[in-house]
């Protein structure tokens, strides 16, 4: 998943994403999440997304409210990048056997960021395209 440029980001109306991120904590499948892949597991997703090798350095867990709502609940592993050349960190968290790996950058320091950006993504975007950008 690549990260929206500003110029690329649309606004939305609070009733948009309030509506929207109900509908998805509904669902239950964000909550709560907890990483079944092996850690090796990512290292391959991370290669194979990203092009870069990695490293294990620790787990986060992040919860995230929008308007009284929890619609994350779950656990973010964070790898260093050794061969990337943008980036030396990746946020990658899996899913119902998807995984999302997210790099750090100037816009996305912390795990909490990265779940904020996939959120903004998909709801912008759309299932099939943040699929695309995984």
């Amino acid at each position: 998943m690549r990260k929206l440029q500003a110029d690329e980001r649309t606004p939305f109306g609070k009733s948009d994403l309030s509506n929207f991120l109900e509908a998805w904590s509904r669902k239950g499948v964000r909550c709560g999440a907890v990483n079944d892949l092996s850690l090796p597991a990512f290292q391959h997703a991370i290669k194979a997304l990203h092009g870069a090798h990695s490293h294990f350095v620790r787990r986060v867990r992040v919860a995230h409210d929008f308007e009284d709502l929890r619609v994350w609940d779950g656990e973010v592993l964070v790898f260093a990048l050794i061969d990337h050349p943008r980036s030396d960190e990746c946020f990658v968290w899996e899913l119902d056997g998807e995984v999302t790996a997210i790099l750090h950058d100037d816009a996305i320091k912390t795990a909490q960021d990265a779940v904020r950006e996939a959120i903004e993504i998909l709801h912008l975007d759309g299932p099939a395209v943040a699929e695309r950008r995984r």
